[in-house]
């Protein structure tokens, strides 16, 4: 019960929060001790698939304003690493599909800040996150992660370390499925 207090606790925007693999399937119980609907847990779980970073919204559609929350599985055998200056100070970027293909959106820049936070999910969990849907539109996320653990410069641009270019260093990139954001 506490634990599911406290990633409710989390959920505000651009909250991280991680699970590991063995906290699937905890049951949550009532006031009479008999277990309650997993339904009703606003957390998404995490499957984990492996050799693979993947991502999961847990819906795939929104109203503007609603919380995202992007669930981040580490299926692979060591730590990835990515850092939170995207939407909502979380690592997951925003891209909107247009006519010319997925662009990156603005929406909820993280913004001035110190020294990035580097988030690292370690082999075999899940970290979410939570970002806001913005205006109507069919969206996806973005994660862009490493597994080396290398802070980039400071003032550096974010595509500095080759993060967005495998062929410039070790960075990948995955992308969750796509969403919409409806208006009433």
């Amino acid at each position: 019960m506490l634990a599911v207090l406290s990633l409710l606790a989390l959920s505000g925007c651009g909250a991280i929060s991680s699970q590991g693999a063995s906290s699937q399937g905890a049951s949550s119980q009532g006031d009479t001790g008999t277990p309650t609907s997993k339904s009703t847990l606003v957390v998404p779980t995490a499957t984990i698939t492996a050799n693979e970073v993947t991502l999961a919204t847990d819906h795939a559609s929104y109203k503007p304003g609603d919380q995202v929350r992007v669930t981040i599985a580490n299926g692979r055998g060591v730590s990835v690493y990515a850092t939170a200056t995207n939407a909502n100070c979380t690592p997951v970027a925003l891209q909107v599909r247009m006519a010319a293909g997925w662009q990156t959106s603005n929406v909820a820049p993280c913004g001035a800040q110190g020294d990035p936070q580097t988030v690292e999910i370690k082999p075999g969990s899940a970290t979410t996150v939570t970002i806001t849907a913005p205006s109507a539109g069919t969206y996806r996320c973005a994660l862009q992660y490493t597994t080396i653990n290398i802070p980039p410069p400071r003032n550096a641009p974010p595509n500095a370390v080759g993060m967005a270019n495998p062929a410039n260093g070790p960075g990948v990139t995955v992308y969750s499925a796509q969403w919409d954001v409806t208006s009433a």
